[in-house]
């Protein structure tokens, strides 16, 4: 698995041979999702200090389920991540999993906070070319997010994947 504070760049033969064991023979896939997920309300809630707690935990949750990340970053209000999927496994089924153990950990660790992630997520395919370029997109996400508003970046992806605007997902 490649960290999640990884520097761009990817090396793909690692994840490929991990894979081998995961299919059945003669079995190959490559399923790179851009996934993203708000907090509930859109609410500030990810603190710093709660930042790489949500994300350690959230880098284990994927391991445990086998699903390769190749980048995580997280906002006050949002986290981005980029996964090859295994074709065992259901896109549902993995974020439901993620998401919920998540909330449940931050809410164990942080009582105070009462944190949720919205209803429902953004998952988007992304092309082995471009993968190097979402990777870099997700790691800057602190410096994206000083010019361009969480609810304006959702309607673009929603624009440039071709989906109707979404109120519920845009605006929470």
């Amino acid at each position: 698995m490649v960290s999640p504070r990884r520097k761009p760049g990817v090396s793909w033969q690692h994840i490929l041979e991990a894979r081998s064991a995961d299919t059945m023979a003669h079995t190959h896939t490559r399923n790179l999702l851009h996934l993203v997920f708000a907090t509930k309300d859109r609410t500030a809630t990810i603190t710093p200090t709660m930042q790489p707690k949500l994300e350690g935990y959230m880098v284990g949750i994927l391991q445990n389920l086998g699903v390769h990340l190749l980048r995580l970053n997280s906002v006050a209000d949002h986290c981005h991540l980029l996964v090859d999927l295994p074709a065992r496994l259901a896109l549902s089924d993995v974020v439901n999993k993620l998401k919920a153990n998540a909330t449940r950990h931050i809410n164990e660790e942080f009582p105070r906070q009462k944190f949720a992630w919205q209803r429902g997520y953004g998952a988007f395919s992304v092309s082995q070319s471009h993968a190097n370029m979402v990777i870099e997109y997700i790691a800057n996400q602190q410096e994206h997010h000083r010019r361009v508003p969480l609810a304006e970046e959702l309607a673009r992806l929603l624009e440039v994947y071709g989906f109707a605007g979404d109120p519920e997902f845009i605006d929470g």
